[in-house]
């Protein structure tokens, strides 16, 4: 079959993710288009690149080089972005980890992918905490009140970074690791490859082409690839904007969000969409017609859940 574009899911070589991915908008001017928007405030791309260019040379002040690993234990925010982008920025290799995980469960991922840092925020950093006191990793970067010997997330973009060299790195090379939720035992670690964002973000920029004025959301926490990808990777590679959910994907906040943001495309699994058509009178108690395109990840839509969506949705 003949490819949808010339150069369709087609790498080079050498391909650095951070780059692919922030590089296009800058470069089609697009610098005061906003890329995230959330509770917390909106980032444009010019202060995205920026920031992610302050945090990255803040991390080699801090001694990381290429191949070190930095864990990600967040929900998703603004600076969930910049520290996984950043990183993979300096071919560092974000570890990402469910933002809940307990001491006991993180302790199994960091017997196997010992970090040199740790990125978390306040209101998720005990077991982070609990594990830097039995000295299993030094750095801890905390986003809201750090705690005494933590490094506060936002003194690391004080600085600029408009010097840092993006790292050559091979299309094939390890870009980032996502560790299972272990629901069926230990977490797994599934390694990423830097070409990962071209093979991925060009099947979802042909399933779903963008438009210029999208607003793209997905409920679930980044440290799922689907989320990752559909929420934070692919619309920034496509220089539209990312609506975060920051909060629990409830049906209120979830709806709350649509309306907020103007959320053109929703990315979800279809247990939040049964559980948003059990919300009585969602399609009239919340302005949804922003809505382009709701599309349902993992487990298969059942008919019944699709039918009633269109007829109550659209």
């Amino acid at each position: 079959a003949d490819s949808p574009w010339p150069g369709y899911r087609a790498y080079p070589e050498r391909l650095n993710l951070a780059q692919e991915v922030l590089k296009p908008a800058i470069e089609r001017g697009l610098g005061n288009r906003v890329a995230l928007i959330s509770d917390g405030g909106s980032l444009t791309y010019e202060v995205l690149h920026a920031q992610v260019n302050a945090l990255a040379a803040s991390l080699i002040r801090l001694g990381l080089t290429k191949g070190d690993l930095a864990l990600i234990k967040m929900s998703n925010c603004t600076e969930f972005a910049v520290a996984f982008l950043a990183a993979v920025k300096l071919g560092v290799i974000p570890v990402l980890v469910n933002s809940l995980l307990s001491a006991g469960e993180l302790r199994s991922v960091l017997e196997q992918a010992p970090p040199r840092l740790v990125f978390t925020q306040a209101g998720r950093a005990d077991a982070v905490r609990e594990l830097r006191n039995e000295g299993l990793f030094e750095d801890v970067v905390c986003t809201g009140d750090a705690a005494p010997g933590e490094i506060p997330f936002a003194s690391l973009l004080e600085q600029g970074g408009e010097g840092v060299s993006t790292a050559d790195t091979a299309a094939a090379e390890p870009a980032f690791i996502v560790y299972t939720s272990g629901t069926t035992g230990k977490p797994k670690g599934i390694v990423h490859a830097h070409r990962w964002i071209v093979a991925l973000g060009d099947l979802n920029r042909y399933r779903l082409p963008p438009q210029e004025n999208d607003v793209v959301m997905a409920t679930g926490e980044w440290s799922f690839i689907s989320a990752l990808g559909h929420n934070l990777l692919f619309p920034l590679r496509n220089g539209v904007t990312g609506a975060i959910l920051s909060a629990r994907a409830t049906p209120e906040n979830v709806l709350h969000s649509i309306d907020k943001y103007r959320v053109t495309v929703l990315h979800s699994v279809a247990t939040v969409y049964r559980r948003l058509l059990a919300t009585t009178n969602f399609e009239k108690e919340y302005d949804l017609t922003s809505l382009r395109c709701a599309h349902s990840t993992g487990e298969a839509l059942r008919e019944a859940t699709y039918n009633e969506w269109k007829k109550r949705a659209g």
